[in-house]
């Protein structure tokens, strides 16, 4: 007999794949898929250009592909979707994708917050980008999924964001901030990210045939 307690984990664990079985399936639909597609590319356009267009261009040239960390992980996502769709597979690729996703998607998320309880009023451009990077962490997800890595590719990962993450506040370039951001709650949220996603991806860390979330192995969701 399965005890309470193990049967309730067990049914939430349920629960929980039950809900991510739906929104996989959701996101691969066709029509559902090329709408991501073209939200996620009108959104790196504007975060380029709106965002950090002033930013870029006052920084020089080596640290630039520090700077734009939300359009470039908006720009990775069509472009792992569309191999996804045409059943192409690049476990490390999309592993990368997925952490960037995740961790600047949250980012966005805890700016606005941090925005609000500190004088900050909601604004339209608050709302709408807390609700776009909120998706932002949602399709990140949707890719660890496909996402599958070595030791070896999940230090290479989580060095790359921590050496980012040094660039945008141990050397200042990082993302335009409000008053109402005090860039240290920034920077905390930014290291802290990396390394929590960092120590999961090596906790997964068992090759490129293994996905990193741990309610969804390799038979555990239909692939096209």
């Amino acid at each position: 007999m399965v005890p309470p307690r193990d049967l309730g984990k067990r049914t939430n664990l349920t629960a929980i794949k039950t809900l991510y079985r739906w929104a996989h399936n959701l996101i691969l639909f066709r029509p559902i898929a090329w709408t991501l597609i073209f939200i996620n590319l009108v959104g790196t356009v504007l975060g380029f250009v709106y965002w950090y267009g002033v930013q870029i261009r006052a920084t020089p040239l080596l640290f630039v592909p520090f700077v734009p960390d939300s359009p470039l992980s908006t720009l990775f996502f069509p472009i792992s979707l569309l191999l996804i769709m045409a059943g192409r597979r690049y476990p490390r690729f999309f592993a990368f994708a997925a952490f960037g996703l995740i961790k600047y998607g949250l980012w966005t998320v805890w700016a606005w917050i941090v925005f609000w309880t500190h004088g900050g009023g909601p604004t339209i451009e608050s709302i709408a980008m807390t609700i776009t990077h909120l998706g932002m962490a949602g399709e990140g997800l949707f890719l660890l999924s496909y996402a599958g890595l070595d030791v070896a590719g999940a230090l290479l990962i989580g060095g790359w964001f921590l050496l980012n993450d040094w660039v945008d506040y141990g050397l200042g370039y990082h993302p335009r901030v409000l008053p109402q951001m005090p860039v240290s709650w920034m920077g905390a949220e930014g290291f802290l990210s990396t390394i929590v996603l960092s120590a999961l991806y090596l906790s997964r860390a068992r090759g490129v045939a293994q996905r990193v979330l741990p309610w969804a192995g390799p038979d555990d969701l239909e692939q096209e």
